[in-house]
């Protein structure tokens, strides 16, 4: 539940954040719509989430330019890194407000992580060059691709008990690497510019996220550490979730990996909502 209104507020925000510029600063409002600066937010949606292939595939679905696409990378990898540093203190903290806040501390469950490595030319990779030259031939758009990849590799995983998940995460660490190298082949740095609203509403998103999470967290009567988990799974990723997870107990590590992978799978998907609410609000001025 945490992690869902994680995820909820991340990708619920921007629109908040529009529809009351919409009501009180028209000016600020226009100035977003006609210059396009909503189109840097949907990217951050699909970053924080889902991670760097979420915000590759928004960021095409709604042709970001690239000065603007420049400027949500750098504000982007800062704003996370500054996170987790915070996270890092809160989750060694966790016990202490967890006795000011009254939480029971919560006996973990260790899970047993997946630890096979296998053979460059597992199952896994053929699967991947497989579907690679499938989806090449087949008519597909670009979203109905990526989002019957994303469905395709939860079964996949799920339901084939041998699945190697350290050699799938090998191979999606090089492929997304390989992406974003193509991407950098595209980008042009010639106009590039840092707009202070764009900032300015990242800041504003993080605080009422850090606000709306830590509510929950109270609400829910959840041991405080899972608040740097899920946040981190959400705005982190596959890597940073459990290094910080790790701070605190490994046990929960498996958890961590768990919820990052969650995050990955869905992160295209709360920013294709993302972007719908905010063109209805464009749509209703």
């Amino acid at each position: 539940m945490l992690f869902l209104s994680g995820s909820f507020i991340i990708a619920s925000l921007p629109i908040l954040i529009l529809g009351v510029a919409k009501l009180f600063f028209v000016e600020i409002y226009l100035d977003w719509q006609s210059t396009e600066l909503w189109k840097g937010l949907v990217p951050i949606v699909g970053s924080w989430i889902g991670g760097s292939t979420s915000q590759v595939v928004l960021k095409e679905i709604i042709d970001t330019p690239d000065p603007l696409f420049l400027s949500v990378l750098l504000i982007d990898n800062i704003a996370v890194n500054i996170w987790t540093i915070l996270m890092f203190q809160w989750i060694k903290k966790s016990d202490l407000i967890d006795s000011k806040w009254g939480v029971p501390k919560e006996k973990n469950t260790e899970l047993n992580a997946d630890k096979k490595k296998g053979s460059w030319w597992s199952l896994e990779l053929l699967v991947i060059i497989g579907y690679s030259i499938i989806s090449y031939l087949l008519p597909w758009s670009f979203l109905n691709m990526i989002l019957f990849t994303s469905l395709l590799g939860l079964l996949i995983s799920t339901l084939i008990p041998k699945w190697n998940t350290t050699n799938s995460l090998l191979w999606a660490g090089w492929l997304i690497i390989l992406v974003m190298v193509f991407l950098g082949f595209k980008l042009d740095f010639s106009d590039w510019n840092i707009p202070l609203s764009l900032i300015s509403v990242v800041l504003v998103w993080f605080v009422l996220h850090a606000l709306w999470i830590g509510l929950h967290t109270y609400i829910f009567r959840v041991p405080s550490a899972w608040l740097a988990i899920t946040s981190m799974a959400n705005l982190g990723g596959i890597s940073t979730a459990p290094a910080v997870t790790a701070a605190f107990d490994q046990k929960l590590m498996p958890h961590a990996v768990l919820l990052s992978i969650l995050s990955m799978a869905t992160g295209t998907l709360w920013g294709l909502w993302t972007i719908y609410w905010i063109q209805e609000l464009f749509v209703t001025l």
